[in-house]
């Protein structure tokens, strides 16, 4: 379901990810669908996978998004994304630590709630090595307080090529075609078109050659660091280490076309243990700089770790920039470090973990800064500490808690404090249930959040989520803030290849009336 707008910013929501292991000592699946609310994969009970379950989605040997596992059956699972540098596609390969003991298979669980995806065993046995999927879709959203809304039809392709024929090349397209129409406040409306290539890049890496290059618009190699870039990566690749350079300029943010204006150039270096069952780390850094029409724009060095185990696990990420020209003019340090991110894990037993994170990432300054509404919000809500409690007492029935406290930035100090509750997977129709309630404050504002859903198969092919949910708020004046929401999306596999998404959600509140709808067909190849 499509959550509003306000929810990331009034519930800080427990999402410390759990990085697996090295990818030789994790299990392997693929993700085979992708919804507006969740992620598709071909593993389930059987191949170890457990409610509460953190994934790894792999795209060119990096790892772009970090999943949560929400509904599980015998071979399939469905996911929400917890973190992600990009989107994942249908194809994409995810990686786990399954767990010791998997559940036997269970026939009748995975009948009706089987959630949409082509069986794996299929889509390994293509040669050819090219996979994607083209479609259509549909978006409506309608302010009934002020008037204004849009729809946006829009195609898309998406193909990756992996080991062509057996080949060492590789190849990765994303590109989205759309036309929105919109109705302004004063009766009139205007529309536009716009085509954007979020990735077109060719590489070549050899089973026994040790380098891999990569040319044309790509993501970042190794580091989330940096985002998508026009260039050109290499890297140099053992089995325990490997180092490499990147260069590009960043697309046209407007249009993303090609633009010369911000340069990016950097190396990195990565460093991985052996490969132990249920065991790994793994060290990367960098050293990047960003040059705005030849102007400084941020120099600095970017450090990665983790380390996972079957008790203890833990992600960082430390960013120390250089600061010179410019910077040190208006008085910056000469070296300053500009963010940490951690997040732990500890397995107190089979069926209790502890959580526990920081988040000190600050707002870098660039040449030329642009404050939206996200930018405020991460200034406001990003910065604290945050510690949990998982407790799985059965194999499909989970509990959480968690407390986050946050300091600094426009809202100031605020605590937040959530429970949690899932059922997933009972029933030969793979009923799901998850509920979840917050209280949290700041210096302006205190409130509540409630919100729950159910999940379950239709029939063979088809599974529905519905959902809602309620926030009562009030200010520091006492004038109270109320929304509701409520929406349902139907997933339907339609034969071997096609997949249909149907999604509506209205929210209603003392200062938000507006509705939404959201639709989209494709073809699985």
């Amino acid at each position: 379901m499509i959550l509003p707008r306000w929810v990331p910013a009034l519930a800080i929501a427990w999402t410390a990810a759990t990085p697996v292991a090295a990818e030789d000592s994790a299990a392997v699946a693929k993700v085979t669908y992708v919804t507006t609310s969740s992620i598709y994969v071909d593993a389930g009970t059987a191949e170890g996978l457990r409610a509460g379950h953190r994934l790894e989605v792999v795209r060119d040997g990096q790892v772009v998004a970090v999943l949560e596992l929400k509904d599980v059956t015998t071979h399939r699972a469905s996911c929400r994304v917890l973190e992600k540098t990009s989107d994942p596609v249908v194809g994409d390969t995810v990686r786990f630590v399954p767990d010791a003991t998997p559940l036997a298979p269970d026939a009748g669980a995975a009948a009706a709630g089987t959630p949409p995806g082509p069986d794996s065993s299929r889509a390994r046995s293509r040669d050819v090595g090219i996979h994607g999927r083209i479609g259509v879709s549909y978006v409506a959203i309608s302010d009934r307080t002020t008037g204004t809304g849009y729809s946006q039809p829009a195609l898309l392709l998406q193909i990756n090529g992996s080991a062509i024929a057996g080949s060492p090349w590789y190849v990765a397209a994303d590109l989205r075609a759309r036309r929105t129409y919109r109705d302004l406040s004063d009766g009139t409306s205007v529309e536009d078109d716009g085509t954007r290539l979020y990735r077109l890049a060719l590489s070549r890496r050899g089973q026994s050659d040790p380098w891999a290059v990569t040319i044309g618009r790509q993501y970042s190699p190794t580091l989330a660091a940096v985002n998508i870039f026009d260039g050109v990566s290499a890297e140099y690749v053992r089995p325990k280490w490997g180092v490499g350079l990147f260069g590009g300029t960043q697309p046209d943010p407007e249009d993303f076309g090609y633009s010369e204006q911000i340069t990016d150039y950097g190396a990195f270096a990565t460093f991985r243990g052996i490969p132990a069952p249920r065991h790994g780390w793994q060290v990367s850094t960098a050293v990047i700089g960003s040059y705005d029409d030849g102007e400084l724009n941020r120099e600095y060095l970017y450090l990665q770790g983790n380390y996972n185990g079957p008790v203890f696990s833990i992600y960082a990420a430390e960013e120390v920039d250089f600061n010179r020209g410019w910077k040190a003019d208006e008085g910056a340090d000469s070296v300053e470090v500009t963010g940490s991110f951690v997040t732990m894990r500890f397995q107190a037993g089979r069926k209790v973990a502890l959580l526990t994170g920081l988040d000190n990432r600050k707002n870098v300054r660039l040449w030329r800064d642009h404050e939206t509404p996200v930018t405020e919000f991460d200034d406001a809500f990003r910065e604290g500490i945050w510690a949990g409690l998982f407790v799985q007492p059965a194999p499909r029935l989970s509990f959480g808690f968690d407390g986050r406290t946050n300091g600094g930035g426009s809202a100031g100090d605020s605590t937040s404090y959530s429970a949690s509750f899932a059922v997933n997977g009972y029933t030969r129709r793979s009923l799901g249930f998850n509920t979840r309630a917050t209280q949290y404050s700041n210096d302006r504002v205190e409130g509540s959040l409630y919100a729950l859903g159910f999940s379950f198969g239709l029939a063979p092919g088809v599974y529905a989520v519905i959902g809602g949910g309620q926030r009562d708020e009030s200010g520091v004046a006492g004038v109270p803030a109320n929304l509701t929401w409520y929406g349902v999306d139907i997933d339907v596999t339609l034969g071997r290849h096609w997949y249909l998404l149907l999604a509506g959600e209205r929210t209603d509140g003392d200062f938000e009336d507006d509705q939404q709808f959201y639709s989209t067909l494709s073809f699985q190849f």
